[in-house]
């Protein structure tokens, strides 16, 4: 098991990272926001964003994770880790955050869908508590000629 950094400092932004959380979504996703789509995420009132810095401040961001909120119930929409801090915590860090943040607001549930081959992804989720509760099949596009990727709905009562 991976150790969670001690130099992670993690802080809801607002539309006004949208550049930076666009940078960071391309290094890790073949299929980009753009900036102009962040901040369009980031002001509708249900949609929140939370960024992982690693010490010293003021650095680029290591990580994000997104969420919308809605009565009681939220989902997790990404979670990006930037190449190099891989494996050291901060996927697992932003997690707990909004867990915990989540669980102050009196959300009951959090949701996300996870494709069905991102192993690593999957092994996290389930460390910190995700179930499978279903699935969609055909969800992921690919973007090559291969077929479409199967999600895994996974849940976590807060």
């Amino acid at each position: 098991m991976k150790f969670i950094r001690l130099d992670i400092s993690i802080d809801e932004v607002d539309a006004g990272a949208a550049h930076k959380l666009a940078d960071l979504h391309a290094q890790c996703f073949p299929h980009p926001w753009s900036a102009a789509s962040f901040k369009s995420f980031l002001e509708n009132p249900v949609h929140r964003a939370m960024v992982a810095n690693i010490a010293p401040r003021g650095r680029e961001p290591a990580g994000f994770i997104l969420i919308r909120s809605i009565a009681g119930e939220a989902e997790i929409l990404s979670i990006a880790v930037a190449p190099d801090h891989r494996e050291s915590g901060v996927a697992t860090g932003l997690l707990y955050k909004i867990c915990d943040l989540l669980r102050e607001e009196r959300v009951k549930k959090i949701f996300l869908e996870v494709g069905q081959q991102n192993v690593a992804a999957l092994r996290l989720y389930q460390k910190t508590g995700f179930k499978q509760v279903g699935d969609r099949k055909a969800y992921y596009r690919s973007g090559t000629s291969a077929p479409p990727g199967d999600a895994i709905i996974m849940e976590k009562k807060l």
